[in-house]
């Protein structure tokens, strides 16, 4: 369930500095901390300076950090059986199996929660109308990429990888045109990479959608912009949040190709079988 600070912090992403949206995206994964810490605390834990921290909740509409305090335990004093208030994965053990388990459900949750059926439409809309879809995802993010692709290409055809590992990266961008979009997958830093193929497919006036993490801002020109709870692809990381949102998206897109869809999954399970039977 979304609390109220969750819900105000989403609607100004947006406007926030860096500094505040790195405290944005600590307070979203660390929501049941607010009650217990101070101002000084916060700031500390989310890497921002004191100012930083009272001037991001006054943007907010807070009048001061004990307003926010006070939202929060009522909230939490009305979602807990008896008003009794227990801080996510408090009964785990940091680093265990379990308190994994906690963050990537709580991550999970909040990036669906996060995630309007406006901007769902939207991207659903976007990705149908294209001759084609690239899927560029670079760094950390690239194992991805073909994540993406694979979901994508179950439903309609044309979806490529814009660094595909066989052919040059500037012949894919060459490639793209107005009618197309590309699907940037940028859920950690921004990398040259990144910034030069977001020139050069809007140099193309093709669409631009964007999936990223709630601590990033969007590149300009974005066209359709879903946010989620997930970092890098590496071990530290975890993309569990991207890739369900990446499957819902699918799973609306096929609804929204309704039969072309069905046609392109059952001659893809047509030729599995036929090469199974070949086996």
């Amino acid at each position: 369930m979304p609390t109220r600070l969750a819900i105000r912090i989403q609607e100004a992403l947006d406007d926030l500095t860096p500094g505040e949206r790195s405290l944005a995206s600590y307070i979203l994964e660390n929501q049941h901390l607010v009650v217990g810490l101070s101002a000084t605390e916060l700031s500390r834990a989310a890497g921002t300076s004191k100012s930083t921290t009272v001037r991001f909740f006054r943007t907010l509409g807070y009048e001061s950090f004990e307003a926010v305090r006070l939202q929060a335990r009522d909230e939490l004093n009305r979602l807990q059986p008896g008003g009794e208030i227990v801080a996510e994965g408090a009964r785990t053990r940091t680093g265990s199996a379990e308190a994994y388990l906690v963050e990537e459900i709580t991550a999970l949750a909040r990036s669906h929660e996060g995630l309007s059926s406006e901007t769902l439409k939207a991207m659903v809309d976007r990705l149908a109308a294209a001759d084609r879809i690239w899927i560029a995802a670079f760094g950390d993010d690239a194992p991805v990429a073909p994540l993406v692709q694979a979901s994508l290409s179950a439903v309609r055809g044309n979806v490529q990888l814009l660094a595909d590992g066989v052919s040059s990266i500037f012949d894919r961008l060459v490639s793209i045109g107005p009618r197309d979009t590309l699907l940037l997958v940028a859920l950690s830093e921004r990398l040259g990479e990144t910034r030069f193929a977001v020139e050069q497919a809007r140099a193309a006036g093709c669409s631009l959608l964007v999936l990223t993490n709630f601590a990033l801002s969007s590149p300009v020109g974005t066209d359709v912009l879903v946010r989620c709870h997930a970092h890098s692809a590496m071990p530290d990381g975890s993309v569990v949040a991207a890739v369900s949102i990446v499957q819902l998206i699918a799973r609306q897109l096929a609804a929204r190709l309704g039969p072309r869809a069905s046609t392109r999954r059952a001659l893809l399970d047509g030729i599995k079988e036929a090469a199974r039977s070949r086996g």
